[in-house]
């Protein structure tokens, strides 16, 4: 006996034949379910997220962290403090004679690289004066209390 819609499957509801464009969605979201396992497994991070999960130690790391550390123990194992201040003496030295690459290279590892790039308005001449006072200021309260 036919069910209700004359269809020859008595008791089941019959469902119209899936377009290719939902048939595409659900094979979608049936790979997506099985990435979003295979990830989680694979990488031990949550997929929706993309956080470590409890217990993983975080991956693998730096790949060359070793050999900078071996590279790096190395070189302290030859080098002695008095070569490290001879060394930064010449720095001194030859940004005191005005080599502008020596210069840079002291003051950013004394200071620090600088964070902000300077906006200049106006005059840019009037500027580099204001500029030069202030160093030539700096320049005179550190005479003596630094020594090279």
């Amino acid at each position: 006996m036919p069910g209700r819609n004359g269809s020859p499957h008595r008791g089941k509801k019959t469902t119209k034949k899936a377009t290719p464009k939902a048939a595409k969605a659900t094979r979608a979201r049936a790979r997506t379910k099985t990435t979003k396992k295979a990830t989680k497994k694979a990488t031990g991070r949550d997929p929706k997220t993309g956080r470590f999960g409890i217990g993983n130690p975080g991956g693998p790391g730096n790949p060359h962290g070793g050999d900078v550390a071996r590279l790096k123990a190395a070189l302290l194992r030859v080098t002695t403090e008095k070569e490290i201040l001879k060394l930064w003496k010449k720095v001194l030295e030859l940004g005191n004679d005005g080599n502008l690459e020596a210069i840079k290279y002291a003051v950013d590892r004394v200071l620090g690289k600088p964070t902000a790039h300077l906006e200049v308005e106006g005059d840019v001449r009037h500027t580099i004066a204001t500029v030069r006072e202030g160093l030539d200021e700096l320049a005179k309260k550190l005479r003596g209390r630094v020594r090279l």
